[in-house]
This record gives C-alpha cells, sequence and structure tokens, in this order.
C-alpha cells in the first residue's frame, strides 16, 4: 500500500483515467464510468440507467440517459431526445409511434429543437404514417430552430424516427402533441396555418412552454 501511495503521488493519473496495480499504469476509464479527479486509483459508475458515449469520461455530465422511444395512444403525451435537457447520446435509432383514439387526429408542436448543423444531417428527426420512406412525411428535420411551429398530422396515426450518428449532439428537442376530434380538422388546420399563431413574441413564448405534455392546447386560445 505504501509502494501504490508514494507511485501513485508521482504518477498523477489524469483525469478521466485510473492506476490499474497490475500493470502499473493509467488506463482509460471504460464506457459507462467517468472519473475527474487526478491520481485516483478507480472510475465512478455513472448514476441510474445512464452511461457514456466514449471511454475516458472525466465528468458526471457525460453520462447520458439513452431511454427513448416507445407506443404513444393517449389524449396527450409527448416525445424527447433521449437525456433532454441534456445532449442526446451519440448513435441512438429512438421509433415512436402515435395511435390516436378512434375518430381522433393529432396536433403537434414543436417549440423548438437544437441538432447540429456541422453534422450534415447526420442527427435527424422525422415524422410519418409509417416505416416506409415512401409514406406521407408530415414533418422533417436535421438542424436547429428555436421559432416554434405547430401543424396537424397528415395521417391518422404518426411514425416518429430520431436517428443520431457517432459526430456532434447537441440539445435536442421536447415535442409535445395532443388529439382533437377529426370533425374540427378543417378549424384546427386554420389556426395552425394562420400567420397571427406566431406574430407576437408572446404567442411564441407560450408555445416554447414545452415541460407540459398540455402545450398544444394553447393554440386553441390564442387567436
Amino acid at each position: 500500500c505504501l509502494w501504490l501511495c508514494v507511485f501513485l503521488s508521482v504518477v498523477h493519473c489524469a483525469p478521466g483515467h485510473h492506476y490499474n496495480s497490475s500493470n502499473h499504469r493509467c488506463i482509460r476509464c471504460p464506457a459507462g464510468t467517468y472519473q475527474s479527479e487526478f491520481g485516483q486509483n478507480y472510475c465512478i459508475t455513472c448514476p441510474g440507467n445512464t452511461t457514456t458515449d466514449f471511454d475516458g469520461a472525466t465528468n458526471v455530465s457525460h453520462c447520458k440517459n439513452q431511454v427513448c422511444g416507445g407506443e404513444l395512444g393517449d389524449f396527450t403525451g409527448f416525445i424527447e431526445s433521449p437525456n433532454y435537457p441534456g445532449d442526446y447520446p451519440s448513435n441512438v435509432d429512438c421509433i415512436w409511434t402515435i395511435n390516436p383514439p378512434h375518430k381522433r387526429r393529432i396536433l403537434i408542436v414543436v417549440p423548438e429543437i437544437f441538432l447540429p448543423i456541422e453534422d450534415e444531417c447526420g442527427d435527424v428527426l422525422v415524422m410519418r404514417k409509417s416505416a416506409l420512406p415512401t409514406s406521407i412525411t408530415t414533418y422533417e428535420t436535421c438542424q436547429t430552430y428555436e421559432r416554434p411551429i405547430a401543424f396537424t398530422s397528415r395521417s391518422r396515426k404518426l411514425w416518429i424516427q430520431f436517428k443520431s450518428n457517432e459526430g456532434n449532439s447537441g440539445k435536442g428537442f421536447q415535442v409535445p402533441y395532443v388529439t382533437y376530434d377529426e370533425d374540427y380538422q378543417q378549424l384546427i388546420e386554420d389556426i395552425v396555418r394562420d400567420g397571427r399563431l406566431y406574430a407576437s413574441e408572446n404567442h411564441q413564448e407560450i408555445l416554447k412552454v414545452s415541460n407540459s405534455p398540455l402545450c398544444p392546447i394553447t393554440v386553441y386560445y390564442i387567436l
């Protein structure tokens, strides 16, 4: 123990590394762990169900929640990129489906979305009728938009996919939705297409309150 303590006082393994007494050298912390301090002989396991995108992590902020996707069918809800509002992980493939009750359609609000443009569309969010690339597409983006937008789904059901590559990451998104009686289809479409919905900064800020799955309901009351 004395020899190890003396050795560590001289070697000082860098953050993201730990001293391995078996081969007497500094080793990078494996994926799913981190070490933020110098001269340690252990790595700290990421909390909960989080993990890192890479080995040699130096901070707990590099631990990211990977959970995403699922089947949604309630009257309201939301989808969000994994680890939101922290940066999403690399190489994720999230798939959601929204299956509203009978005779109901889907209204969606994208308050803001943060995807790095440096990746040349390596990270993409797409909403369409089904998994088939040729099916009707309601929304697709690979860029950052801080201006909110509301729209109705072009199909009664939605298949949603978010994919990221191994490159840059970003904050991602939290996108709420609500379903409505299809008898009001024309009325809702007229509302979301009306420029007055986004005309004032106050309206835009209301639409950006995405931490509530009821956010889209505000569309009904703005005009």
